[in-house]
């Protein structure tokens, strides 16, 4: 018998606004190749790229300190990698007895760990029988004591270890750890339109697998503009215990092989490691094996849509440390018409974060990036981080906003060399370390070629920063709004004719939350040839002002340093930026600034140029790194200043007014939006003037 079908659910569409605060920062980026030649396709089955799919889960897991990923080489064969994560490369090896021979991105390889050091592999499947593989006992947790050879590996059995049937049909299979000890294993069974989940469960005390039964069934009648009204089966969005001991599933239905016949959001979770399962309002509903999930099921809906309104299946699902959940999906509102075609669909979508807050209470809310299956994770703070993009942008936002302030706290690479639909994080990995380790594959210079799988571990700083977006800042005149070029942040940005007096302006106010050095960014959309390459941005900083000149015509998508400066706590004449119209050329654009608190004693990486005059400054270092130009001295008496940086024709492309305190001084000026070649860098203090020859690349 079926129980509470009515909804218990708040849904609320909040717009995105630009973050007023952010307190996280990613440093050290650590890049290691695991394969220079994985398999790319040389025809679009479903996508290029069969090692990694954004949907599979897992190819890359940490346990005992160790790394793991899975992976289709340019021989075809099913690889699979280890490194130590207390230093070192990963070692590969090669199952040469098993052809990986189709030519489809869903046979996505994965892998589990059991408690006993069992190694699981299962790979190659779309509606076809199980390809299962296991290592033998302690390989995982005594790995220093074995060779990594594929011997350590039994043979492929289309049957799990203690059971006698085989498997057939199966597709989309994951490993899930539980938090008794044991490891799981979901799988579909059937076809897209017409299948069933089943979970299978191993004991590592027996060394055997269990068949729990089905948890969702394929029965009911549904009536919509896409279906064949008699089966269907679910997509899991995202399946597991993420750290705690609670199992989640967020998943949608789909009623025939058609993506446009997909239907609804769901939410439901287990207390006892899959046995039973609830709703959002806490009421049972569903037995494994008995009474299973189904379409009648509707309190298990948490957001209600239609067919053909750009539902994607196989998106992801987060649970934090708090009790959290959150569900990255992209589509239309549910207030919105049929789309025509599935063209149309992906048109008019884009992508929200639905969250069930700890009460119970799901929201959702659209997110600043319209990216598809983005994967993401939370630290133990419950800070959210989401990695999109071929250029691998970080965005992040906090719970105390209520998960609106998304901010783009890092971009890994410049240029666009990543497959999109190839990135994931590996979630067990920020669960111990807060380590933002990332798995993706770059993309294929030419179809069929191989191409390198990398990780990329992205150690996340605590030193407070700020991002404010133009959406918040102070406007005077007419700055027109635009999203026509590519590569801006957040959702637009301001352009206005340059060539003006000054009277014209925009101004990013932060609230800066501890005094300290904080590094000033602005950022830089892709650049056209009519716009200023000198636009004039003035940066306040405790009772002082300086002014630096950006190139914007150069190309974009990244942060530009400005300079670094002390702020204090104060509101007045302290952490503002002011972009004037006086720029050259015909337009000046205004998007976004940052502020980055500084550590203290934060090494210098550059060689400092030894200059040593007493009568201005005492013990001065003058000296020029990639993207800035250093300066540190002692000085006797306060002055005012200023460091100039001049090109060889004596133009004088960057001025920024200093004011020398009595003490110790720190000046840093960036040069990252200055054209490349031969430059001067004058630092004067006074009635002396020191001079520093550099080459800006």
């Amino acid at each position: 018998m079926r129980k509470n079908i009515l909804f218990s659910i708040t849904t609320i569409i909040l717009l995105f606004k630009a973050p007023a605060g952010f307190s996280q920062s990613v440093v050290l980026p650590d890049d290691k190749i695991v394969d220079n030649e994985a398999l790319v396709y040389s025809t679009n089955a479903y996508g290029y790229y069969p090692s990694i799919q954004s949907f599979s889960q897992p190819p890359v897991i940490t346990y005992n300190n160790y790394q793991y990923v899975i992976y289709y080489n340019k021989d075809r064969r099913v690889c699979l990698g280890r490194r130590s994560l207390s230093g070192g490369a990963w070692e590969t090896l090669v199952f040469t007895d098993y052809l990986f021979s189709t030519i489809d991105c869903h046979n996505v390889p994965v892998l589990g760990i059991s408690t006993d050091g069992k190694i699981h592999l299962s790979f190659d499947h779309h509606v076809s029988a199980l390809k299962y593989r296991v290592s033998g006992s302690g390989v995982a947790n005594n790995p220093g004591s074995y060779t990594w050879d594929a011997a350590l590996f039994g043979a492929i059995t289309d049957t799990l270890p203690g059971m006698t049937v085989p498997q057939s049909a199966v597709t989309y299979p994951a490993f899930i750890a539980t938090p008794s000890g044991k490891l799981q294993l979901v799988m579909r069974l059937g076809n897209s339109g017409n299948g069933k989940e089943r979970l299978f469960e191993y004991d590592p005390s027996t060394g055997n697998w269990t068949d729990l039964g089905f948890f969702t069934s394929s029965a009911g009648i549904y009536t919509g503009p896409v279906t064949d009204g008699q089966h269907r089966n679910i997509y899991r969005d995202g399946m597991g215990y993420f750290g705690g001991s609670r199992l989640h599933l967020l998943f949608t239905w789909r009623e025939t092989g058609d993506v446009q016949s997909e239907h609804d959001i769901l939410y439901s979770y287990s207390d006892d490691e899959g046995r039973t399962w609830k709703n959002s309002a806490n009421v049972s509903f569903a037995t494994t094996g008995t009474d299973l999930i189904g379409l009648i099921d509707t309190a298990a809906v948490v957001y209600p849509l239609g067919q053909k309104h750009g539902l994607l299946n196989q998106e992801f699902m987060y649970a934090d440390k708090q009790g959290r959940i959150h569900a990255f999906k992209k589509h239309m509102l549910a207030t919105e018409a049929d789309a025509s075609s599935w063209d149309d669909a992906k048109t008019k979508s884009k992508a929200y974060h639905h969250m069930r807050a700890t009460n119970g209470t799901w929201t959702t809310s659209l997110l600043p990036f319209n990216n598809h299956r983005v994967s993401f994770v939370a630290d133990t703070n419950g800070i959210l981080y989401a990695v999109t993009g071929n250029k691998l942008d970080i965005w992040a936002a906090t719970p105390a906003s209520g998960y609106t302030d998304w901010a783009l706290i890092h971009r890994f690479d410049s240029l666009a060399k990543y497959a999109e639909e190839t990135i994931l994080i590996d979630k067990e990995r920020m669960i111990t370390s807060n380590i933002l380790s990332v798995l993706v594959q770059e993309k294929y210079t030419a179809s069929g070629q191989p191409s390198k799988i990398h990780t990329i571990d992205f150690t996340l700083s605590a030193e407070p920063s700020i991002t404010l977006d133009n959406t918040t800042a102070e406007i005077t005149g007419t700055w027109n709004t635009s999203s026509a070029i590519s590569n801006y942040y957040g959702v637009n940005y301001r352009v206005r004719a340059s060539g003006g007096t000054g009277t014209n302006y925009v101004k990013w106010r932060a609230t800066i939350p501890e005094a300290g050095d904080y590094a000033v960014y602005v950022w830089l959309p892709d650049g056209l040839p009519s716009r200023a390459t000198n636009a004039k941005y003035v940066v306040y900083h405790s009772g002082y002002n300086t002014t630096y000149y950006v190139d914007q015509s150069l190309p974009g998508g990244r942060w530009v340093l400005l300079g670094t400066h002390t702020m204090t706590t104060n509101t007045t004449g302290n952490g503002v930026v002011m972009l004037t119209d006086e720029g050259n050329n015909d337009f000046v654009i205004a998007d976004a600034v940052r502020f980055v608190k500084q550590s203290s004693g934060s090494a210098r990486k550059s060689l400092p140029q030894q200059i040593k005059r007493p009568e201005i400054a005492q013990s001065l270092q003058f000296w020029a790194s990639p993207g800035e130009v250093h300066a540190t001295f002692y000085a006797a008496l306060p002055t005012r200043g200023s460091i100039r940086i001049i090109d060889l024709l004596g133009r004088v492309l960057l001025q920024q007014n200093i004011q020398v305190e009595k003490g110790y001084n720190i000046l840093n000026v960036g040069t990252a939006g200055l054209p490349r070649g031969f430059m001067i860098a004058v630092l004067s203090t006074g009635p002396e003037n020191r001079t520093l020859k550099f080459i800006k690349y």
